[in-house]
């Protein structure tokens, strides 16, 4: 090899390698750039499946809602209220113009993957800008976008349908608006007197204990009428609760406070195996969420306190959080997965949190002038 003007042999040698490499990184850099053009030019009814049919003869267990709901390890009215969301989702991609001619109104083979760009846009705008909050915009847009994650999965839609119909249903971002508030100790107690006192015998005792089980625990409404009267151990002030929405079970702990109101309520029903809480009507039959929820509004009212059952549920939190209580260790005693999900229930004041800043110092009698 002749030496190159001002190189040496080994310079000149590494000057072309330098060069062959630059020549195949441009290559792969013009292959790439044939591939990303060809993706943007895909048609959606190039990259998803054109046909009612397609989705038919899947296997069930590969349709998108069928494996969206199979990841959800939760109890069977959260599946059932996933169901539900999802046949609210159809509706309303129905209200925006996307009505595909279908032959049955199954929701797991309504065709997620032949939603277009231009639709998916559409959506957005509406169920944001027709929503009652911000967070249910975010919850339809994410369900959505989770069954077209599922579609694509299942090889009904292609990977830059997917990645452009995602970037069209974005999770925007609000004023943070948290609904419910904390309870003050003073409204709780006459919660717990007007529960003694709107009704009489069996009714005012159960009322009683499943307040004071909500308050003391923050347990979920849905959890509390799940229980059994085996869950319940008063000697060692724990309940277990194995029946929650995430579907992972935990170990609830009593405070004190709330012994006498279940040692009373245990004293009324009885000791037969079944539901801890049972109907006032029929005894033996669990009470019902939608029945437990009537009890507190009818108790609040007469009580004069603004309170829904999650309130207790958030007071909890509160409560914990002012008392010094971990954020992490409140998540686990109220069964969260993320932390900043409990978070979401922390309902302490601006006030309160004036004093924890005041309470920052830079040593005694300092001045901006001392050295």
């Amino acid at each position: 090899m002749k030496e190159q003007e001002g190189l040496t042999a080994d310079e000149g040698a590494g000057a072309e390698n330098s060069g062959e490499r630059k020549s195949d990184f441009r290559q792969m850099l013009e292959t790439a750039a044939e591939r990303q053009q060809q993706r943007a030019s895909d048609s959606p009814e190039e990259s998803a499946c054109s046909s009612e049919q397609d989705l038919h003869e899947l296997p069930r267990s590969r349709r998108p809602v069928v494996r969206f709901l199979s990841d959800r390890n939760a109890r069977p009215h959260t599946m059932t209220t996933y169901r539900g969301r999802i046949s609210r989702l159809r509706y309303l991609l129905e209200g925006i113009g996307f009505k595909p001619e279908l032959s049955t109104d199954d929701v797991e083979l309504f065709p997620w993957h032949r939603l277009t760009v231009d639709q998916a846009t559409a959506f957005s705008d509406h169920v944001y800008s027709t929503c009652g909050s911000v967070k249910t915009a975010q919850n339809h847009c994410s369900m959505l976008r989770s069954l077209l994650q599922e579609s694509f999965k299942s090889g009904l839609l292609g990977s830059g349908q997917l990645m452009r119909l995602r970037e069209a249903l974005p999770i925007r971002t609000g004023p943070p608006t948290l609904p419910g508030r904390a309870l003050t100790e003073k409204e709780l107690s006459r919660l717990l007197s007007a529960a003694g006192s709107i009704s009489e015998g069996r009714i005012c005792v159960r009322d009683q204990a499943a307040i004071a089980t909500l308050a003391g625990t923050g347990m979920r409404l849905s959890e509390i009428v799940d229980l059994d009267l085996a869950d319940l151990r008063l000697n060692d002030r724990t309940v277990d609760v194995n029946r929650t929405k995430t579907g992972a079970s935990r170990i609830a702990l009593l405070p004190e406070a709330c012994v006498p109101y279940l040692k009373a309520w245990v004293s009324e029903r009885g000791d037969e195996p079944g539901p801890l809480f049972d109907s006032a009507k029929t005894p033996g039959r669990r009470l019902a969420p939608g029945g437990l929820a009537q009890r507190i509004e009818k108790i609040a009212k007469k009580a004069g306190v603004k309170a829904t059952s999650h309130d207790f549920r958030r007071t909890y939190v509160t409560t914990l959080l002012r008392n010094g209580a971990d954020p992490f260790i409140t998540a686990r005693l109220v069964g969260h997965k993320n932390v900043a999900t409990t978070m979401l229930y922390d309902r302490r004041t601006t006030t309160e949190d004036r004093a924890i800043v005041d309470n920052i110092t830079f040593g005694p009698n300092r001045r901006p002038t001392d050295g």
